[in-house]
């Protein structure tokens, strides 16, 4: 495949919606095995903005005066620790505290992380969840500034389509047109939850619903948000974007690939949910993956499921880079965000293990970490460029101001246990002058994969410290092929060998 780039033609903007994570769970964020990988994440820039759990259940109690009590020692440990590392805040105001639960006792998930539990029912007085909501803004607010809060984003609860929410006659999918108690019930959690806030400031921006899989749910609410009016406050609502989940295989409707993970599921949700939007009449309302992934199941690993495997290898950096490139191509669909669910990173028993996460039980890091360290050096312009659609084969050329050129180029085949050869592709760089220092990063079955040493090694359950120190040195991102310095007058060319699920950054730096 021959591919011209030409720098010489008019760029686009393009912001990275790419590098940003749902950390999970959020009460690992103040354990040292949490704060070692969000600085590693720091280090290699992987992560822009992080979503956590506001988990109100850790501060609000009642006085034996029946007032409201806050603690909130815990959320700030949380919040200054990722302010101080340069993360930007997606909150998710959630759970119900126990004082203020309809239903304290019945309405309890299992044991999470830390021995907690966490309460799903709707508050027994709402005017109470306006004033948390107030109430946390308020402190926010004073502790942070406004003018950093409100680069953040606040939404209203997680998965209220499902077992996160308040149950109805078990109907917690809402496909069918059954009770509309759940989602009434939601609408109100929203009015007044943006009503506490917007009490204090109307500058960060506010959205829901956070939806599982319903589309139905979806539409109401969106109906609600766009049209209605608040029974908080008699007034239009302020709504500024629509999260939703989204993975690969999930529980959604008219799935265009059938091999169980692909691209074209993600891009199949993005377009149904863009849909939703045009037909309410907010066709460039801002779209936000707040969790995405190859697959849901975030406790689920490869005992329970072989086909999580693909986690672990470099199927799944290939299937990142497509999928960036398919989003960058339909600017129309309008994904400011999208955040890959990191959970299960404490159920690990054991390295390679098939869990929704970034670094094995040893910390050793997984091919998709290195993805996205990868696609944080991608720039903020992207390139006009004649590459054709190609089933297997990609391209994501940018620049950013200072005129580096960045250029990500992967094959992927969806069908994960078959295989598709290598090809070459020659990259003509047209427009481009001078000196430049020309380096290769590369992520394949060979290069920068810890899971592939790993097998090589046996496979050991517990590594010694010589495997350690071999897994580690095959798991760090490092440069594919030395540093070259080019001179160019006019335009450059240079041909790979992409290998299957292969993904390369090549990068054209001016030497000053």
């Amino acid at each position: 495949m021959r591919i011209n780039v030409h720098l010489n033609r008019p760029a686009r903007k393009q912001i990275n919606f790419w590098n940003h994570i749902h950390f999970h769970p959020t009460d690992a964020i103040e354990d040292r095995w949490g704060q070692r990988i969000l600085d590693r994440i720091e280090r290699d820039h992987a992560a822009k903005m992080i979503r956590m759990h506001t988990m109100f259940e850790d501060m609000v109690t009642r006085g034996a005066d029946g007032v409201l009590k806050y603690d909130f020692s815990d959320t700030d440990a949380r919040i200054d620790y990722l302010t101080a590392h340069g993360f930007e805040l997606l909150l998710c105001f959630d759970f119900m505290p126990v004082c203020m639960a309809s239903d304290p006792l019945t309405s309890f998930s299992g044991v999470r992380y830390k021995n907690k539990r966490f309460n799903r029912s709707a508050p027994k007085d709402y005017a109470e969840w306006e004033e948390v909501c107030r109430v946390y803004t308020r402190h926010l607010i004073d502790r942070y500034g406004e003018e950093r809060v409100s680069k953040w984003y606040f939404h209203c609860w997680n998965e209220p389509d499902g077992g996160f929410w308040i149950n109805v006659k078990n109907n917690d999918t809402m496909d069918a047109d059954g009770d509309m108690d759940k989602i009434e019930e939601y609408f109100k959690l929203y009015d007044y939850f943006e009503k506490g806030i917007t009490a204090v400031t109307r500058r960060v921006k506010l959205g829901g619903p956070s939806c599982a899989g319903s589309d139905r749910f979806m539409r109401l609410f969106l109906d609600h948000a766009l049209n209605g009016t608040s029974a908080a406050t008699g007034k239009r609502l302020k709504f500024d974007f629509i999260g939703v989940h989204c993975y690969s295989q999930g529980i959604y409707s008219a799935l265009p690939n059938k091999t169980y993970v692909s691209p074209d599921n993600i891009m199949q949700r993005l377009h149904t949910v863009h849909e939703m939007l045009t037909k309410a009449g907010a066709p460039d309302l801002e779209i936000f993956f707040d969790e995405w992934g190859m697959a849901g199941g975030g406790f689920i690993g490869i005992d329970r499921d072989p086909r999580m495997l693909f986690r672990e290898t470099e199927f799944f950096p290939a299937f990142y880079a497509r999928l960036i490139d398919k989003i960058i191509k339909a600017p129309e669909l309008n994904l400011q965000h999208m955040m890959i669910c990191l959970s299960g990173q404490h159920e690990c028993k054991k390295d390679f293990d098939g869990y929704r996460t970034f670094f094995t039980l040893n910390g050793f890091a997984k091919p998709i970490y290195n993805g996205y360290a990868l696609a944080a050096k991608l720039g903020d312009k992207y390139l006009d460029n004649d590459a054709p659609d190609d089933p297997l084969m990609g391209l994501i050329p940018t620049m950013d101001e200072s005129g580096r050129v960045a250029v990500m180029a992967y094959r992927h085949y969806d069908e994960f246990y078959k295989t598709c050869g290598n090809d070459n592709l020659t990259l003509r760089f047209d427009g481009l002058k001078g000196r430049y220092t020309l380096r290769h990063w590369r992520i394949d079955a060979q290069s920068c994969n810890a899971y592939k040493k790993w097998l090589e090694l046996g496979s050991p359950v517990m590594p010694d410290f010589s495997q350690r120190e071999i897994i580690d040195e095959a798991a760090a991102l490092k440069e594919y092929v030395p540093d070259e310095t080019i001179e160019a007058d006019g335009s450059y060319a240079l041909t790979v060998t992409m290998t299957q699920n292969a993904v390369s950054l090549i990068e054209l730096i001016p030497v000053k």
